[in-house]
């Protein structure tokens, strides 16, 4: 199955940076997958593995699963209406850093989302925490850019590639319980993430309007200060990812009613 826009909500980082993601397109299986909710329940798939909300190892019985469905999950399930997410595309990424930098991303295809590795898994009265680790998440899509990085000038438009080494996202996803249609299901609020990564490396093509020595000089001095780069403008990348994974794990969970995720719950009167 082709790869396809998925729809990434707004976020807004703390302290003066900030970058929305403005997709021009809604994935289509995400809309059905509501639709059908709407009309009736939607089963999870037989290669994800039921736990027992009263096991007293619920976490790690969780993890377990979640560490032998995620790969089936990856390629897609057309069963549930769901694209592979490797490759995956996005359609813009807009970076913003205060009165400094104006940036924007699109047509981005990542690549390396095959290989997430569910690290832990936290199962809360309101919220869940997990940690995925992906070994190499490459972005690759055009770009343009017009202002200061690490007070360094910076201009040009072009294609780019970004890669980002054994990152770590940490994603802590608040949710309730609502009854719908004599069902309940988990409906999620407000979520939160944070990253790091072992390396990272930036290829940012015709900058300064095709000046290969300023350019080369430019992606040298970005790749040799990664970590400040990551800092500064890397977390939109890795919140693009982060986001995917999110709606993509979400996307089912929301629509499965809860007693069909776990057994032996106890729903409200």
């Amino acid at each position: 199955m082709a790869a396809q826009p998925l729809p990434l909500r707004n976020i807004r980082c703390k302290g003066s940076r900030r970058f929305r993601l403005l997709p021009l397109l809604l994935l289509a299986a995400s809309l059905e997958l509501a639709a059908d909710a709407a009309k009736k329940q939607i089963k999870l798939p037989p290669y994800i593995h039921k736990c027992s909300i009263k096991d007293p190892n619920l976490e790690q019985c969780a993890l377990e699963a979640g560490r032998a469905a995620l790969p089936q999950l990856v390629k897609g399930d057309p069963s549930l209406r769901l694209p592979s997410l490797d490759p995956l595309t996005i359609t813009e990424i807009h970076i913003q850093s205060g009165n400094q930098l104006n940036m924007h991303c699109r047509n981005i295809v990542m690549k390396g989302l095959a290989n997430a590795d569910l690290v832990s898994l936290g199962i809360e009265k309101s919220y869940f925490t997990n940690v995925i680790r992906i070994p190499r998440l490459e972005l690759s899509g055009d770009y343009s850019v017009d202002g200061r990085v690490l007070l360094l000038p910076i201009q040009g438009s072009g294609k780019a590639v970004y890669v980002f080494e054994n990152a770590v996202v940490f994603y802590k996803q608040n949710h309730v319980l609502e009854k719908e249609r004599d069902r309940y299901y988990l409906r999620f609020r407000e979520n939160s993430v944070q990253f790091n990564c072992s390396n990272a490396h930036f290829t940012l093509e015709n900058l300064f309007n095709g000046d290969k020595q300023l350019g080369n000089t430019l992606n040298n001095f970005l790749n040799e200060n990664w970590r400040a780069v990551v800092d500064d403008l890397g977390q939109p990348f890795m919140e693009a990812a982060a986001q995917v994974i999110r709606e993509f794990a979400f996307a089912i969970i929301g629509n499965v009613p809860y007693d069909e995720i776990f057994n032996d719950v106890e729903l409200p009167e």
